[in-house]
């Protein structure tokens, strides 16, 4: 550790500056209190304003993105690029795991920060979460020399750098709690094959994208059902634009679904259902992944051959049920429903690459309407 008189700064007192007043001596606590007073300010503005994430990318090789090609046995690369996280700026070059400093014990002892461990192939399928580790750490002289006067031949101030590993949490897509000083952001789920050490499987993309100020977003999405069914469908109604609704008579059954596109790295919150019906109308809420699968179970024509639904694809949405308080009823209805990251955290996508199916059905013997979907996001 450096030579220091004491440290002052207290970021519960809420300073926004240091005043030096003259006839005084300058002593390094001042300093080094309006060196942090300062940083905090900025990072606490950008983490309200700007949120996390990297900056959306065209080229053919992504910011933070995980890359699993070649012949490498538990090993993987996370491509160079620029993320803002909590407030702060992390610049990372291309980065092998296996060849991360810290992967080296001795150099994570001197640096006190837990070893990077092989990865271990899995003895049965397993999901695997990359996160990326940030912290800050102090650099004297003994490790960059040129932080030595070479006029007096003193180290007269130490650096403060922040530094960071590539981490991956097996058999969890839960990312790990950071100890004190610490931050962790996740980068993508490795889907592992058992008994194979090549990375071969598929990388889900779990990092979001700046879309400018953080927060709330709301998507009002038009209920343009598309036909699902050969009995019948959910009919649309524009009686005085811009109301626009769609609706089933009691005689026929009417399957739909409707194709949703999302922003670049948005997390979904919830999805709110508006309408009237006199019996049960199930709702579902499905994001389509890239996926070399064929099994497509949805009302209608499949989508392309390599869009397919799997279980984890129905965000803890699988059936909505929504009823009137006694069914034969003319009965309004206004639900809510949230999308939890606990039940599947693989709604965080890069949505360039994925896209959302919104589903509607009602029996026949039921008079329903559809008035209004909205989906709240944040970024």
């Amino acid at each position: 550790m450096g030579n220091f008189s004491r440290n002052t700064y207290a970021p519960q007192k809420n300073y926004v500056g240091v005043r030096l007043q003259q006839g005084v001596p300058l002593v390094d606590a001042d300093w080094n209190e309006l060196n942090d007073v300062l940083l905090q300010e900025t990072y606490r503005t950008a983490a309200e304003g700007i949120g996390s994430g990297v900056r959306p990318s065209n080229t053919s090789l992504p910011p933070f993105d995980v890359w699993v090609g070649g012949a490498m046995a538990n090993d993987f690369w996370t491509l160079a690029g620029t993320l803002v996280l909590a407030g702060q700026s992390i610049q990372i070059g291309h980065t092998r795991y296996t060849s991360q400093p810290y992967f080296n014990a001795a150099t994570a002892a001197a640096a006190g920060v837990p070893v990077v461990p092989p990865l271990i192939t899995p003895a049965a399928p397993r999901t695997d979460v990359v996160y990326l580790d940030v912290w800050t750490r102090e650099i004297s002289s003994t490790e960059d020399t040129d932080l030595v006067n070479p006029v007096i031949g003193v180290e007269t101030a130490v650096r403060i750098k922040r530094d960071y590993a590539v981490r991956v949490a097996e058999g969890t897509q839960v990312v790990p709690p950071p100890p004190a000083g610490h931050t962790h952001f996740a980068l993508a789920y490795l889907n592992r094959t058992a008994s194979a050490s090549i990375l071969s499987a598929m990388v889900i993309d779990m990092k979001p994208t700046l879309l400018g100020a953080a927060g709330p977003r709301r998507l009002s999405v038009p209920p343009l059902f598309q036909n699902g069914s050969a009995t019948g469908a959910w009919q649309v109604f524009t009686p005085f634009l811009p109301k626009l609704f769609a609706f089933k008579n009691s005689a026929d059954s009417a399957a739909g679904y409707l194709p949703v596109s999302l922003p670049e790295g948005c997390r979904i919150s919830s999805v709110r259902y508006r309408g009237r019906t006199t019996g049960a109308v199930t709702f579902q809420f499905i994001r389509v992944a890239t996926r070399p699968t064929t099994a497509f179970a949805l009302f209608g024509p499949p989508p392309p051959p390599d869009k397919a639904i799997t279980a984890e694809d129905y965000l803890g949405l699988a059936s909505i049920i929504i009823s009137p308080p006694t069914l034969g009823t003319d009965s309004a209805y206004d639900q809510t429903v949230a999308v939890s990251p606990s039940a599947n955290g693989l709604h965080i996508v890069r949505n360039s690459e994925h896209f959302y199916v919104l589903t509607a059905y009602a029996n026949s013997g039921v008079e329903a309407f559809i008035t209004g979907i909205t989906i709240l996001y944040e970024v």
